[in-house]
């Protein structure tokens, strides 16, 4: 199955996913990366923290 992979994050998109992995944010996305991460399903926001899901994971082990 083919799945959609939208633009390559930002650099800057890319180092918050990086933050997220090492230590959850406790706080709601606020920034406009955060958002985005959420959006596209590399973070999410439980128990009032921003952690990364599994594909965020996978998107920091690829490096991009």
């Amino acid at each position: 199955m083919v799945k959609f992979m939208p633009d390559p994050l930002t650099r800057e998109e890319f180092e918050t996913l990086r933050q997220i992995g090492v230590l959850p944010v406790k706080m709601q996305a606020i920034n406009r990366s955060e958002r985005r991460l959420v959006l596209l399903g590399f973070a999410e926001e439980a128990l009032g923290c921003l952690a990364v899901t599994d594909d965020g994971m996978m998107r920091i082990a690829m490096g991009k």
